[in-house]
């Protein structure tokens, strides 16, 4: 199989699962998210140039923070937010803050729903496809007009003129994808949020990507052929998700 069919296809079913747990069958999401967010940290902590790296300490804080955030007793929490500061006074506090930075965003959206913020996980299914279609017009453009570095110490291959075709395209297609979701979509809130989400989108991007090359590695894991691992297919939404429900907090609510 080419790489390009390679990436054709679980790209395919990527997108597939993602729609399957989001909207298909919501109840599978936050088994989905749980499993992710594992990956996610996992890899990261490989990206570690540190030596002598205990991931045993880390894979702790992932199960800490999950079983305090499903707990439904309170010494269940307290024990969980004690271990989880244990093992940030042991563990190495940069690699800390990652692992911290790749669970927020799966923590937040199953908060939001579970409390009521969000109504359905409709909008972090839109969050995924603003950034699906962000990728696509970036690489489109990119690779047709693509001349001005965006960040070329951090990501060569990005250009200001890909980044520009990115957000466009977001903002221009969710006007047909936004009310298939949404019954109250309002045009103009939707454009922003589309322009808001693709930009911070990139961000995640460049910080995974600055992460990889301190690493020197090409990609954060190999659990999707073609792809990489979670982390490279996630570092989108890791950062684009809280940005996108404070846009939507301060809007809407």
């Amino acid at each position: 199989m080419s790489e390009l069919a390679q990436r054709s296809l679980f790209g395919a079913l990527y997108v597939a699962l993602v729609v399957l747990c989001l909207k298909v069958y919501s109840p599978l999401a936050p088994s989905l998210f749980v499993l992710l967010s594992l990956l996610c940290v996992i890899e990261v902590i490989q990206l570690s140039t540190i030596k002598r790296l205990n991931l045993g300490w880390f894979i702790g804080i992932w199960l800490l923070t999950w079983a305090a955030f499903y707990a439904p007793i309170s010494p269940f929490i307290t024990a969980g937010a004690l271990g989880l500061l244990y093992s940030l006074s042991l563990a190495l506090e940069k690699a800390t803050w990652r692992v911290l930075y790749v669970l927020q965003p799966f923590v937040i959206s199953i908060f939001a729903i579970e409390s009521g913020l969000l109504p359905t996980y409709d909008f972090v299914l839109m969050v995924f496809i603003l950034i699906w279609l962000n990728d696509s017009g970036a690489y489109l453009f990119g690779r047709s007009f693509g001349k001005t570095k965006l960040a070329p110490t951090v990501s060569p291959k990005k250009t200001w003129e890909g980044f520009l075709g990115g957000i466009t395209t977001a903002a221009g297609l969710q006007l047909i994808i936004f009310p298939l979701l949404f019954d109250d979509s309002y045009w103009l809130y939707s454009i922003f949020a589309a322009i808001l989400i693709g930009s911070a989108a990139t961000v995640g991007d460049l910080i995974q990507s600055k992460m990889k090359r301190k690493a020197g590695v090409k990609d954060s894991g190999k659990i999707l052929p073609g792809h990489g691992g979670a982390f490279d297919r996630l570092d989108s939404f890791i950062f684009a998700l809280p940005v996108a429900l404070l846009f939507y907090l301060v809007t809407y609510l």
